[in-house]
């Protein structure tokens, strides 16, 4: 089956500049997660989830992005106080003014808020304890729970954020390294034909939402992400744009418009106006918890072309992208790009094999337990101890 070109769409991001003012607030795609990217290995489990209110992502954001009011900070300074809603990009959590000022912004990781009151008649949800969110009307107290808890659920997008850009290195490193490079299938084909005729109908935050899913499904495309990014900066989203404009040259680095697409980033860096520290991932490991293992890591399933770089025969196991200090995995030697293939002589497969595993660990202190590694594309067994 003929797979579609790997030549950047441009005519999509020339129909998009013609009608740039009529761009909508688009999709954050540099956040989408690649390849099945997983939470931390110490997060809690499905079980532990299932027992707590329901909040799923979808619902959280769009609670959170539902609020358009008055702002003001923590410290009780009003006139500082201004009127914004509210946007999620890039790890961030960003308040829009009303002329488009992104310039508040607080980081997703570690994201806190809490519910209480600012004066008689006025709920708060105060955010990462630097930003009150006032609340005014009747049921003013129910709608300022239900949008603490949904700033709560957030966090969890910032990991999938981080967990996407470490894991995109590895696969631009397996692009480049493929002689004959992979071509698109029929999936990623339907999905670019109605992103072309979502650009043409001016429907752009459809467009922004296909190229999305897109680059999920092929990441190693660079017109997937060359696409992207113009999109994005045409809606003023020049952060996620810098981002997916960088995928593009990471994968394609030679490519004959190269040094023009590098002076696009620079132009699109000195336009972002959102200002945030980058997801610490040491944050995303909840506090420990006495009797309960705790391995350390955070995994991701291996991308079928990272496996194919290594001449591994298969996809199988966990690679690992981060290796908390001080954790049990460190102590073992483990580190980034390391696959784990076997815990305690069970295979394998998943991330979610390994975050499985770890939780049926023993929680006696000391308990040691073998697990076999893939290093490059060598085999090794390593001992952990908790």
């Amino acid at each position: 089956m003929r797979g579609i070109s790997d030549t950047p769409q441009r005519g999509a991001a020339a129909a998009v500049a013609r009608s740039a003012s009529a761009l909508l607030v688009l999709l954050p795609l540099a956040t989408v997660a690649l390849a099945g990217c997983a939470t931390s290995i110490d997060a809690p489990s499905a079980a532990t989830a299932a027992t707590q209110p329901v909040m799923t992502y979808e619902r959280a954001d769009t609670i959170v992005k539902s609020f358009d009011g008055t702002i003001c900070p923590a410290n009780f300074v009003t006139f500082a106080c201004f009127y914004a809603g509210i946007d999620v990009a890039a790890g961030r959590l960003v308040f829009v003014g009303t002329h488009g000022d992104r310039s508040h912004a607080v980081p997703l990781a570690g994201l806190r808020a809490e519910t209480g009151s600012r004066g008689l008649g006025m709920s708060v949800v105060r955010v990462d304890g630097t930003w009150d969110l006032l609340i005014t009307g009747e049921g003013r107290e129910t709608a300022a729970r239900l949008l603490a808890d949904a700033l709560t659920q957030l966090p969890l997008r910032a990991e999938q954020i981080w967990a996407s850009q470490a894991l995109f290195p590895i696969i631009a490193r397996a692009y480049r390294s493929r002689p004959v490079k992979p071509v698109p299938g029929e999936d990623v084909r339907r999905l670019a034909v109605q992103a072309d005729d979502a650009v043409k109908q001016e429907q752009f935050a459809d467009a922004a939402r296909l190229y999305g899913q897109i680059v999920a499904i092929a990441p190693w495309w660079p017109a997937g992400h060359y696409n992207a990014a113009s999109i994005l900066a045409e809606g003023g989203a020049f952060h996620d744009a810098v981002i997916e404009m960088q995928h593009y040259l990471a994968l394609v680095p030679d490519a004959p418009n190269a040094r023009q697409m590098q002076d696009k980033i620079s132009v699109w860096q000195r336009q972002d106006k959102t200002v945030a520290a980058e997801p610490d991932p040491a944050s995303f490991f909840p506090p420990p918890e006495p009797g309960k293992p705790r391995l350390g890591v955070i995994p991701t399933n291996v991308p079928p072309i990272a496996a194919a770089a290594r001449h591994l025969p298969n996809s199988d196991g966990a690679l690992i992208l981060y290796v908390a200090r001080g954790g049990a995995a460190d102590a073992a030697g483990l580190a980034p790009e390391d696959i784990v293939a076997a815990y305690d002589a069970q295979p394998v497969k998943t991330a979610a094999d390994l975050a499985a595993a770890v939780r049926r660990t023993s929680p006696q202190p000391g308990a040691e337990v073998p697990v076999e590694i893939i290093r490059g594309d060598r085999r090794q067994r390593v001992t952990v101890r908790f």
